[in-house]
């Protein structure tokens, strides 16, 4: 089914910039890991390299933990609520139970082992170099790309699977707050919109849904107190500086918050 818009999320805080960026390279893993192209197995490869970069702080159990357990406070406070499936709920409220003992209970670092493997560490060294891991930099790498497509698919398969506990944990927490609210119809002027937003209940992460046929992209600038959105056309081979669209605008807006 070919999509007719596109959604684009902002995040306006540490913990939800992270489980972004991690949504979006274990997606790119999952998309290539089961494929026996050596050049897919490259692209898992980067994806699985660049995620253990994104997760490389020591901070990042503590910010999982303090999302986790916000939001189960907030669901807490639906127990009484008429409109509620109380059995839903409940099985959700253990779900991120189970996730906060999961992140409370491993004393190791996240992703630790793939940290520890020579092999990754060696391709990892040279992830931004300009052309990335080459032959001549990283020959064990080129030699196992070149290995028959069930040895590559299996051990990326295995190393992925220290990923799994945080795959779900970052599923969730990126759920729950997309679903939080619901989106509004919203119409800008001259290719410009702005709001003013509630400090005292933050915004943690905007979605602005556009047709994907207009051709237009949003500008998104937000802070605690205000919403600044701004529309330009998507031109592939402007030399300059792509000029503010004049004309009206009709989106969907969702702040979403828990």
């Amino acid at each position: 089914m070919v999509a007719t818009t596109i959604t684009y999320e902002q995040p306006l805080n540490e913990p939800m910039r992270i489980c972004l960026r991690l949504e979006h390279l274990f997606r790119q893993l999952h998309e290539h890991i089961r494929e026996p192209a050596p050049a897919a197995s490259h692209l898992a490869m980067l994806a699985l390299l660049k995620a253990l970069n994104v997760i490389d702080r020591p901070d990042l159990k503590t910010k999982l933990t303090q999302t986790l357990t916000q939001q189960t406070s907030t669901l807490l406070q639906l127990k009484h609520s008429p409109e509620v499936d109380n059995h839903k709920l409940q099985g959700l409220l253990d779900t991120l139970d189970r996730y906060v003992t999961h992140l409370h209970q491993t004393t190791r670092k996240i992703g630790e082992p793939l940290r520890e493997n020579a092999f990754l560490t060696q391709i990892r060294s040279h992830l931004y170099n300009p052309a990335g891991p080459c032959n001549f930099t990283t020959p064990a790498y080129a030699l196992w790309l070149q290995q028959p497509s069930e040895n590559r698919i299996n051990d990326l398969q295995n190393w992925a699977k220290e990923f799994e506990p945080l795959i779900n944990i970052v599923n969730a927490i990126l759920q729950i707050i997309r679903e939080s609210t619901s989106p509004q119809n919203i119409v800008a002027r001259q290719g410009f919109y702005q709001q003013m937003l509630n400090a005292t209940s933050p915004c943690q992460l905007i979605q602005l849904i556009l047709p994907i046929e207009k051709n237009i992209y949003p500008e998104i600038c937000a802070g605690k107190h205000r919403l600044v959105i701004r529309f330009l056309p998507l031109d592939v081979n402007n030399n300059e500086n792509t000029k503010q669209i004049a004309e009206e605008i009709s989106f969907k807006l969702n702040c979403c918050r828990i």
